[in-house]
């Protein structure tokens, strides 16, 4: 599940349970993600991630980095950074 909310002169998107195609597809159409200055994602809930995730991920993160902005990722677990790692993603973004 994708879920947003309001913080300071953004919005935080919360990652929980599995996020996959479908998710990330009625995530966009119902929240119009596109148009949100994500400040931050929060992954502390999800225990899934495929790649349609994660793509959505790298482009907040580029569209972070254009804004001058660090794409920082919240309440990473291990098991989420892994992802990362074999992905090659570690570098796109700023842990806390």
């Amino acid at each position: 599940m994708i879920t947003v909310e309001r913080e300071g002169d953004g919005h935080v998107l919360y990652l929980s349970g599995d996020v996959d195609a479908a998710v990330v597809a009625e995530a966009k159409t119902e929240q119009t993600l596109e148009g949100l200055r994500i400040l931050a994602v929060d992954v502390g809930g999800l225990t899934y991630i495929d790649s349609s995730g994660l793509t959505l991920l790298v482009r907040w993160a580029q569209n972070a980095k254009m804004d001058g902005r660090p794409a920082e990722i919240r309440h990473t677990t291990k098991r989420f950074d892994r992802v990362l790692e074999v992905a090659g993603l570690n570098s796109l973004f700023v842990r806390t």
